[in-house]
């Protein structure tokens, strides 16, 4: 990504390049220097306002929102076949030919989930954690994935035309505790750019422009442990996506100096988690025979004393 900021010192344009594709934005200065630079170069295709940039259909609407879809890729994903007979085997090991298969759909699967299925995102790592030793019924549960992805292929992102001063940021975090295989535990997060009236409880435009499911590097003796570190990697995302956000607005922002100026750009971090939620926000935190868990809570806990930095809990 490379960008560029006028005579004031903000933002005039973005170019993002991806081998031989390339996505533009920005205003009318921004644009002079774009035809300066088709002229000089030589483009294929050059589209405005609706374009395919690496395989994702993007699209701005009348109202200045954003669509990022792949209604055609989701469709064209194959399920693995199947007998009626073979279904029934569901604790059985894969053959080599059903396995190349499976992964074959897996890797779809897993670059729609990337790109712009978040719904997806869930099920699938859940899935490619057990990528070694599939058996049937895990290539049951890659079909219904399958399906679900064809069935919801128009299912798209929204980027909402919000406001740069009304702007804030808004990140989702949990995990599940040993679910996944050898007993690890899978977390997820989700960032997205909201209307600063989510920060009063109200509804506001979301978009999200972020998300992973995984497996959590470190194994945790219990749920409340997985949660609070699913918590930490949340906010630790939150901040990148501001300093990076605040660098791309904003000529003069130092990144020796990252919080100056932080409540341009407000972080809201949400969970589910009540014992992480009051371990983090009470006075007087609770004591925890678990170290490791408490080490996270404290990282989470300096974290929110820094400006522009909430922590809410929903059920």
């Amino acid at each position: 990504v490379m960008y560029i900021h006028n005579r004031d010192g903000h933002l005039s344009g973005v170019l993002g390049l991806t081998v031989d594709d390339v996505l533009t934005a920005g205003d009318h200065e921004f644009q002079a220097i774009l035809d300066a630079m088709r002229e000089r170069f030589p483009f294929g295709s050059w589209k405005k306002g609706k374009g395919v940039y690496c395989g994702k259909l993007i699209e701005q609407q009348p109202d200045w929102s954003i669509t990022v879809s792949q209604r055609a890729f989701a469709e064209s994903i194959e399920s693995v076949k199947l007998s009626a007979d073979r279904r029934k085997e569901q604790g059985e090991p894969v053959t080599p030919e059903e396995l190349k298969s499976g992964r074959s759909a897996l890797g779809s699967l897993s670059y729609l989930a990337r790109e712009s299925r978040p719904d997806l995102a869930g099920p699938v790592a859940l899935l490619q954690a057990r990528v070694n030793e599939l058996t049937v019924a895990d290539l049951g549960e890659i079909n219904r994935v399958t399906r679900l992805a064809r069935d919801f292929s128009e299912v798209c992102v929204v980027v909402q035309c919000i406001p740069i001063a009304d702007l804030c940021i808004s990140a989702f975090g949990d995990a599940s505790w040993a679910n996944t295989v050898k007993g690890a535990s899978q977390a997820g997060w989700l960032c997205c750019f909201a209307h600063r009236s989510i920060q009063r409880g109200g509804m506001a435009p979301i978009s999200p422009v972020s998300w992973k499911s995984h497996k959590l590097k470190r194994k945790c003796a219990h749920q409340f442990a997985a949660e609070v570190l699913a918590i930490s990697e949340t906010v630790a995302v939150a901040e990148y996506m501001r300093v990076a956000m605040c660098e791309l607005l904003d000529a003069s922002f130092d990144l020796c100096r990252p919080y100056r100026g932080a409540d341009r750009l407000p972080i809201v971090v949400v969970t589910d988690s009540k014992g992480g939620y009051d371990n983090v926000t009470n006075p007087v935190p609770a004591s925890s025979s678990d170290l490791r868990a408490a080490i996270d809570v404290a990282i989470v806990r300096d974290a929110m004393s820094r400006p522009a930095m909430s922590l809410r809990w929903v059920e």
